[in-house]
């Protein structure tokens, strides 16, 4: 989940606050890691999240958090950010779920205001009462992960899925009121699953689908393009953060550039390899603070010097820091329930690879579990010809994921079935696809050792834990250029030797 920044808490001062996949957003004092107090997203106001669940930037505003539950009551909050409680909400007509960008404080035409995406657009909202200022829905989209750029009374907006491209609006006062108009819409392929847009000096620069691009935000006009560029460069998906007229480019392949931005091209001026660096699908935004580069890859924080005179100054010592566990955990703790799946699709040229690896045959019957919007049992029933079943706990995908069997002409041969992976008993299946974690698929062990013997056992990204594998295969996406992962298992299962 590394292009939603793996859920950055918001500091600020002594608090720190943070949102769960699940929609539990915790204030921290930072000293100590004491709970202060807690809300969730769901119960207390009714939020809807997307595909991956929640995955909020809680914005800061003087005494005021400003948060995106999404959902029909409370579409955005304002919260004492001392104590929780509520000032003032928003319930937008027709209500929305929350996407995935952050929000963006504003004085643009007059209106202090915050700026957001939801699933049906960008809104906006007063900040002294959080009343609908306005909408635009050009680039809807159902995961948006693109932050609004403010320019003054201008709004650069973008999306990388959908209408992909990008849209950038003039606001001006109208007496109470906002008027709203688009000096253009930009068709773009942006890089769906990153929050890559950075202004710098009249430009924005930002990833698209294969590589790096830079936009003259007033007009819209490509400047150019890495992958037009001679010779091309492409890489995989990749963060942004511009400093000083550079740029800072992190790529999921761990390594990091630093770029000029430049409208003459694309320069490259040093990079260098994160160490021990995890193979993975998307980036997690770089930062830069007091001239030092902070880099989270996985359970690693690194930190690098940027300034010129770093080799002159004296190396700290370094120090480790142990935050105590709160002395008593809350009532509503739930830190030891199952950890569920949030809904990642797989790239559609990576799942006819899964099946391929796994040999698929007419005669076969496929499960998927946790099937998301049904592709993987969709795309084998109308590849192959077999019988096949997904398990998905959300009620909007499994609908959605019959309703696409049906438009496929497969809706005979494809079953969705409501129910939780965990109690299914598996053993008619004879491939099992997995795009799950490991201590998922660790808990999931005692039923695949049921499978009958030459069943096969296919997983995008994860290995289960402590099993021998048959093969293991690396693909590189056209879909979202990125290097994945298949993993494969024929029953039955042995374990790995210690």
């Amino acid at each position: 989940m590394r292009w939603l920044s793996q859920r950055s808490p918001t500091v600020d001062v002594e608090r720190a606050y943070f949102v769960t996949a699940s929609g539990d957003l915790v204030c921290l004092h930072n000293s100590d890691g004491r709970e202060l107090w807690r809300k969730n997203y769901a119960a207390d106001f009714g939020g809807r999240g997307g595909y991956w669940q929640f995955c909020d930037y809680p914005l800061i505003d003087g005494e005021h958090l400003i948060c995106t539950p999404g959902g029909a009551d409370a579409t955005i909050v304002a919260l004492n950010k001392m104590t929780g409680a509520v000032i003032w909400k928003t319930a937008v007509p027709e209500g929305d779920k929350a996407a995935y960008a952050a929000l963006a404080l504003a004085n643009s035409g007059g209106v202090r205001q915050y700026i957001t995406f939801l699933q049906k657009g960008v809104v906006s909202v007063a900040a002294d009462d959080g009343r609908l200022l306005w909408q635009y829905d050009k680039l809807a989209s159902d995961q948006n992960s693109f932050t609004p750029i403010v320019l003054g009374d201008r709004v650069l907006c973008a999306s990388g899925r959908g209408r992909a491209g990008i849209a950038l609006l003039k606001l001006a006062a109208a007496g109470k009121a906002l008027q709203v108009n688009e000096d253009y819409f930009q068709h773009l392929a942006l890089n769906q699953f990153q929050d890559s847009l950075v202004a710098v000096e009249g430009h924005v620069y930002g990833t698209t689908r294969q590589g790096l691009v830079c936009v003259e935000w007033a007009t819209g006009k490509v400047v150019w393009e890495t992958a037009k560029l001679p010779p091309p460069a492409r890489f995989p998906m990749s963060a942004l953060v511009a400093a000083n007229g550079s740029l800072v480019l992190r790529q999921s392949d761990g390594v990091v550039k630093l770029v000029e931005a430049s409208l003459q091209g694309y320069a490259v001026h040093g990079s260098f390899s994160i160490p021990d660096h995890q193979p993975s699908i998307g980036a997690t935004n770089p930062v830069i603070a007091a001239g030092r580069l902070y880099l989270r890859d996985d359970n690693q924080l690194l930190c690098y010097e940027l300034r010129a005179d770093a080799p002159q100054r004296p190396v700290a010592a370094p120090r480790k820091i142990v935050l105590k566990a709160p002395a008593a955990a809350p009532d509503n703790d739930n830190r030891h329930r199952t950890l569920r799946s949030v809904f990642v699709p797989t790239p559609q040229d990576i799942v006819a690879k899964m099946l391929e690896l796994a040999e698929v045959k007419q005669a076969d019957v496929v499960y998927d579990l946790g099937s998301g919007d049904g592709r993987i049992v969709i795309t084998a029933a109308k590849k192959y010809g077999c019988k096949a079943i997904g398990y998905e706990l959300d009620k909007e995908l499994v609908e959605s994921s019959r309703t696409k069997a049906e438009a496929a002409g497969v809706k005979t041969l494809v079953t969705i079935e409501p129910k939780d992976l965990f109690t299914a008993d598996l053993r008619a299946a004879d491939v099992i696809a997995v795009y799950l974690l490991p201590q998922q698929l660790e808990r999931l062990l005692p039923q695949l050792e049921q499978l009958k013997p030459g069943s096969r056992i296919v997983s995008h990204q994860f290995a289960i834990p402590g099993v021998s594998l048959d093969k293991v295969v690396h693909v590189e996406s056209m879909e979202d250029g990125a290097k994945h992962t298949l993993y494969l298992w024929t029953l039955p299962l042995k374990k790995e030797n210690k």
